[in-house]
């Protein structure tokens, strides 16, 4: 497994950290970016150079690998997340166009193959507990249809492109690493 390498998209957040921890400690080599409040793709890592990336897909596609076979799989858990309903341009802006920033650089460079951070708030207002995978889903909030738009657009993706994709609703993630609580 040390050939493969994983691609995280916001990996300097909650969800992100976790997974490229995981990921390296599970043989793989990770790459981590995040998108900085002005919309700059930059590395989790202290930057090396002042090179920062735009979030156009343009740039975006600078920050794959120049092959896809060295690519295992992309993590795009990069989201705004809370209830901010009178600022929905934020979640459309952060959420919505850069899960399509990415899967426009992923088509462009052969990527197939993406994990998609979600949420239980694509479902709403629960109908009956405990909540199941098929419940139907309403979300009340421009986070929650955000996340919805995007597990939509990962569907047409698959069917038009190719582009496989599983998507992990979580419901209250917390926790710590073992020794760090």
């Amino acid at each position: 497994m040390n050939s493969k390498k994983i691609l995280v998209i916001g990996g300097a957040g909650y969800v992100g950290s976790h997974f490229t921890l995981y990921s390296v400690n599970s043989g793989f080599q990770s790459q981590c970016w995040t998108i900085s409040r002005q919309g700059i793709w930059l590395p989790c890592e202290a930057p090396t150079s002042s090179r920062a990336i735009s979030m156009n897909w343009v740039c975006s596609r600078s920050i794959f690998p120049e092959t896809h076979t060295m690519l295992f799989s992309i993590l795009l858990p990069a989201a705004l997340s809370g209830n901010r309903v009178s600022s929905p341009a934020l979640y459309y802006r952060n959420n919505v166009v850069t899960a399509f920033n990415m899967l426009e650089a992923m088509r462009a460079t052969g990527h197939d193959r993406l994990i998609f951070s979600s949420s239980c708030a694509v479902y709403g207002e629960p109908k009956a507990l405990p909540l199941k995978e098929d419940h139907p889903k309403s979300p009340i909030s421009p986070y929650g249809r955000t996340k919805l738009a995007i597990e939509w657009m990962l569907e047409d993706y698959q069917k038009a492109y190719g582009i496989r994709s599983a998507s992990l609703r979580y419901f209250n993630a917390a926790g710590c690493e073992p020794g760090q609580g």
